[in-house]
């Protein structure tokens, strides 16, 4: 195939491809860059005199106890913490219901599924509120996204070399729309691949895992590790939880605990851990207990995992913005917010050239 032909399928590809793609990207890219700012909204809605939260061995212990014995342990499946970000930790309990819990174990808030603000926004982002059949169209819609980047990319290229600075609208013309739709596009591509391709693999991470970590998991020495550092104590009495947060804070001397797992689907309690290094805010380390004789069975180090799977893992904080702080908060808002602009410019471009030739303005 020639390069004239290359170049042209790939602007036909592009026009009609981001046409149909725009409003779903509109609607995915402003959902994602309100949830960027989940935890500021929370903080302002629920003020409280402590501005973070405090990763303690005492305060998460007390704070557990607290929520058992407000709920019982039956019925919780898992909690996250809160942060110097936010000072409320999130309960998830059994029946899907969530609620925010305060540092002294005083329940704030308690609903059902989609139930807050922010709750229905994430399902809207992730699964457009209609389950798997949801998050199977986001999916695939990334994937087509990375398809219509490459065209662009591909289309672009002839015209390198007349490339010219200007983002701002200066009129409603076709050729300066469509230049500021070019400039954009170029200046965005890199970062909106990378958080697209996240986004793909938190829609699809079952098949995403197996794609990323075939050759470790196949492999017979894949978590003989996991083994390491753990302690030889056990017993009843270790299971409980206070004990449980304190061994796997022993185990992991330079970690903070982040969030628990109850054994809901196994007979296994799972501290979640973040060690220093770790770009996500939650981490991807772990410890396992038992829960009926207080056995250690797993310490998971994040640092040592395959490289595959340190970037499996980082790719969802990244697209979370889970990785650290306002800045990057601002940086992925002005990516999302680029992205809509770039489909609203697209959208408006292809329907100038169906409805009638361009006018001046």
């Amino acid at each position: 195939m020639s390069t004239n032909r290359l170049v042209s399928y790939a602007r036909t590809l592009h026009r009609w491809a981001g046409g149909i793609l725009a409003i779903l990207l509109i609607l995915i890219s402003g959902t994602g860059t309100l949830l960027i700012w989940k935890n500021t909204y929370v903080s302002v809605v629920f003020p409280r005199s402590e501005t973070s939260f405090e990763r303690s061995i005492d305060t998460i212990s007390k704070l557990v106890l607290s929520v058992e014995d407000t709920f019982g342990a039956e019925a919780i499946r898992r909690i996250e913490f809160g942060d110097h970000q936010l000072a409320l930790s999130k309960l998830y309990l059994v029946d899907g219901r969530s609620a925010y819990v305060a540092s002294d174990g005083r329940i704030v808030d308690e609903w059902v599924p989609n139930g807050r603000p922010e709750d229905w926004l994430l399902d809207l982002h992730h699964r457009l509120l209609t389950g798997q059949t949801g998050l199977i169209i986001v999916g695939t819609a990334g994937i087509a996204t990375i398809v219509l980047i490459v065209a662009g990319l591909i289309a672009f290229w002839p015209t390198r070399r007349a490339w010219q600075n200007g983002l701002r609208l200066q009129s409603l013309a076709k050729a300066q729309v469509l230049r500021v739709h070019r400039n954009i596009g170029i200046l965005l591509a890199a970062p909106i691949l990378v958080i697209v391709l996240a986004g793909i693999l938190l829609a699809f991470p079952q098949t995403a895992r197996s794609a990323l970590l075939w050759p470790h998991l196949n492999n017979d020495t894949y978590g003989e590790d996991f083994g390491d550092g753990v302690d030889n104590i056990s017993g009843q009495a270790e299971a409980a939880w206070p004990r449980v947060i304190a061994r796997a804070a022993a185990v992991f001397p330079d970690g903070e605990v982040t969030g628990l797992e109850w054994p809901v689907d196994s007979d296994l309690k799972r501290v979640l851990i973040r060690t220093k290094g770790e770009w996500s805010g939650s981490g991807a380390s772990s410890v396992t207990v038992t829960s009926f004789d207080g056995y250690m069975d797993l310490r998971i180090d994040a640092k040592t995992l395959p490289a595959a799977e340190r970037l499996y893992n980082f790719s969802g904080a990244l697209h979370r913005s889970d990785v650290g702080g306002v800045l990057y908060n601002v940086i992925q808002s002005m990516i999302g917010l680029g992205l809509i602009y770039l489909a609203v410019l697209g959208l408006f471009s292809l329907v100038r050239s169906a409805v009638g030739p361009d006018r001046k303005h």
